[in-house]
């Protein structure tokens, strides 16, 4: 692959990482909003404070930390970017996942 394509797919990948805590944000807060339907006495985590704390920050905050992950990858050099990119996006994507299994019942 020529370098020019090399770099501008690289480009689009932080590109489409960076875009991701918008993302994150409106799935935190619907994950906040599946607590809705739990009762006083219900024991999930979900429906305590401190898991719709959880539920809804580590998606958005996670994607803050893969948004480092990434750029630092970029910066590092060309060897490091894939890298780099490929460990903000399962970061984005296991925090994400936290969320929601924190929130599921």
């Amino acid at each position: 692959m020529p370098r020019g394509a090399r770099d501008t797919a690289a480009v689009l990948g932080l590109v489409g990482l960076v875009g991701w805590p918008i993302g994150a944000g409106m799935l935190g807060w619907l994950l906040v909003i599946s607590s809705d339907s739990c009762g006083p006495d219900d024991p999930e985590l979900i429906c305590s404070a401190r898991g719709q704390q959880l539920a809804g920050d580590i998606p958005l905050y996670g994607s803050f930390a893969a948004i480092v992950v990434g750029v630092a990858g970029m910066v590092a050099g060309p060897r490091w970017r894939a890298l780099g990119l490929t460990l903000g996006y399962l970061i984005n994507l296991g925090c994400s996942l936290t969320g929601v299994i924190i929130a599921a019942r």
